[in-house]
Formats: C-alpha cells, sequence, structure tokens
C-alpha cells in the first residue's frame, strides 16, 4: 500500500487553511454587521461590466451562483478558491517554523477567512491580482514586453473595476524611472520619490477638479460617516486640507496611517483592531526589506516592477482608505502579491535551481 507523506511545511500549510476555511464558513454567521454592510448593496446594485459595484453584482448575480447562495457555502468554495491560487504560487521551505515572516502570513490566513466569508469585491480583486502575477512571470516573452502587458491589464483594470488602478499604474512608471538613476539609496529614495509625485499628482487633480484627492476620497466621505455610524478607525487628515501643503501632509498621514499605523495604538483596547495594526506594521517592514534585497540581487531582478506594482498600491491607499478595516480588507485583496513578494527568493530559488 503506498504510503502518503506530506512536509512539514505542507501540513503548516493544510492545517492554517483547515482553521481560515472553518473562519470563512462561519463568518457570515458571526461577524459584526459592520463586516457585512457592503453585502446587501453588492446584492441588490444593478448588475454592469463597468463600475465595482455594477460588476461585482454582475459576477454574483449573473456569471456565478454566488450570490444566491447562503453565506457559509459562499465562504466554502472562496476560500477554497485563495488557498487553491496560494498553492499554485508555492508553498515556502521551512513555511513550519515559526518567525517573524511565517507568523505575519500565518495571520493572513485568519484576515483571508474573515474578508471571504461573503459576495465582496476582494474576491474579484484576489483572483485578477494572480492573473496578473502568473502571466507576468510564467511568460517567455522580454522582461520589457512582459512589463508593458501587465501595465495594460492593470489599467485595463483600473478603466472597468476599480479606477484607483490607474493611478497605481502611473506610479509603477515613476517607480521604474527612479530606479534607473544611480541614488545611494534607491529603496527609501524610490518610495519617497514616488509619494511627492503622489502629491504632485493631487495638487493637479485638485486644480482641474476644484478639490484635492483626499478631501474627495476620504475626508467628505468620513465626515458624513461620522454622522451616522460609528466608526473606530476612520482616518481623517491631522490638519483641514485648504491648501498643497495641507494636502501633502494629509497624503503622508494617510500612507503611514494605513501601513505602519502607530498611531493605531490608541485602541488597545480593542484586540481584533490591535491585531490588525501589528499585522500592518510587521508586513509593511517585512515587504520593505524585501523589496531591498530584489534591488541589491540581479538573480532576482524581474520581481522588482512587481514591488513597483505593490507599493504603488500601498501609496494610493494613504489618499483613498476611509479607515483601518478598509485597508486591511483591500490588503486581504491584493494578498497573492504580498504572499508572492514576501516569498519570492524561496519561490524562485526553486524555479531556477538557485542554491
Amino acid at each position: 500500500m503506498p504510503s502518503f507523506k506530506i512536509s512539514s511545511s505542507e501540513f503548516t500549510f493544510l492545517l492554517l487553511s483547515s482553521i481560515g476555511l472553518l473562519i470563512a464558513m462561519l463568518g457570515g454567521l458571526i461577524l459584526p454587521l459592520r463586516f457585512l454592510a457592503d453585502v446587501p448593496t453588492i446584492l441588490k446594485q444593478t448588475p454592469g461590466l463597468k463600475g465595482s459595484y455594477a460588476f461585482t453584482s454582475w459576477f454574483y448575480n449573473v456569471l456565478t451562483p454566488l450570490g444566491k447562495l447562503p453565506l457559509i457555502i459562499v465562504g466554502f468554495i472562496q476560500f477554497l478558491t485563495a488557498i487553491f491560487i496560494l498553492k499554485k504560487i508555492g508553498i515556502p521551505k521551512k513555511f513550519h517554523i515559526i518567525n517573524l515572516k511565517n507568523s505575519i502570513t500565518y495571520f493572513s490566513f485568519f484576515i483571508l477567512g474573515i474578508f471571504l466569508c461573503m459576495p465582496t469585491k476582494e474576491y474579484i480583486n484576489f483572483i485578477y491580482i494572480y492573473i496578473i502575477i502568473i502571466l507576468y512571470l510564467k511568460s517567455k516573452k522580454t522582461l520589457l514586453k512582459k512589463k508593458i502587458s501587465s501595465l495594460c491589464l492593470i489599467l485595463f483594470f483600473g478603466f472597468f473595476f476599480r479606477p484607483y488602478y490607474l493611478l497605481i499604474g502611473f506610479l509603477m512608471i515613476f517607480f521604474s524611472f527612479f530606479n534607473k538613476l544611480k541614488l545611494k539609496n534607491k529603496r527609501f529614495n524610490s518610495l519617497s520619490f514616488a509619494l511627492v509625485i503622489m502629491i504632485g499628482i493631487s495638487l493637479s487633480y485638485g486644480v482641474i477638479k476644484g478639490k484635492y484627492m483626499t478631501v474627495e476620497t476620504r475626508e467628505e466621505v468620513n465626515i458624513e460617516r461620522m454622522k451616522r455610524e460609528n466608526v473606530n478607525t476612520v482616518i481623517l487628515s491631522p490638519v483641514k486640507v485648504d491648501n498643497w501643503y495641507d494636502e501633502g501632509i494629509s497624503i503622508l498621514y494617510g500612507f503611514f496611517t494605513v501601513n505602519i499605523p502607530f498611531n493605531g495604538f490608541k485602541h488597545f483596547l480593542s484586540p481584533h483592531i490591535l491585531g490588525f495594526i501589528i499585522w500592518e506594521i510587521f508586513l509593511f517592514i517585512l515587504l520593505y526589506f524585501e523589496y531591498n534585497k530584489s534591488i541589491k540581487n540581479e538573480i532576482f531582478y524581474q520581481n522588482k516592477w512587481l514591488f513597483y506594482f505593490l507599493f504603488s498600491f500601498l501609496i494610493a491607499q494613504g489618499v483613498f482608505e476611509p479607515d483601518l478595516g478598509s485597508a486591511v480588507r483591500h490588503k486581504a485583496g491584493i494578498f497573492p502579491l504580498i504572499y508572492y513578494l514576501l516569498y519570492y527568493r524561496n519561490f524562485d530559488s526553486k524555479r531556477y535551481n538557485i542554491k
């Protein structure tokens, strides 16, 4: 009788997947209603092929039967899809060893269980991000053609589904330009320059539209939300945004609040918020150091473009995220990218037989 053996890393992946699957199946029954606030909007929205809510409604009500199924089944199907995708990307070597990187990833499985337990835009986002990654990595085209094709996919996604992906694509081009310059600290300087470009884009937008980006996408929305609901982790600029330097402060404040939210420790009496905050802080630190390694080691040169994608997304989050909960939810939507870039040296070493 043939024996069935799995490695310690595979067993850890399977165990985490099982726990996450249980959370996804029960989430719709036990989570507070505020976690499910988008569900009625999605299911009652008129289906369409353009716009995030319209397309999501079309996906759940027309393309698939998921919108008509009980939440326990929706969570089961969506989380299994996510695990299948992560398994296709790979299971890291030594995934069973408890260290900072693995611990952050372990917690990510629980986050995915929470945010994939319901009809959500993040499920579509998750699948599309995987498609971009896999086509980029598996393509036999030249690096330039791979960059152009992946950029086109991102811009297409921005045009039809989430407009801020247009902004992300624009920032990626600037990241690529900055990293061609002879800079002493490319990691820090490219990120700083990209933030400056983001501020410049918002100022230009303000001149054309009459409102700066953070005012239109975050400040006004949150002021209205605070009038009708209790939002614990709402993000509001520390200064009233009336001029260009206030907008600069607002964007920087938003970037640090959604990626390195030390100011969120004031919610220490709320364990779930505290868990999300710690996860975001260490996740950013880990990705920041992995980005540096991709810059310094030419063996992993093709991953720099994916890092531009990720950090452009994180910068854009500083403009549009209304609260910390939304920031975590949107990171769940790009988790295939996060997962790959946390372990790319492991995956690429296997792919290219690098010792």
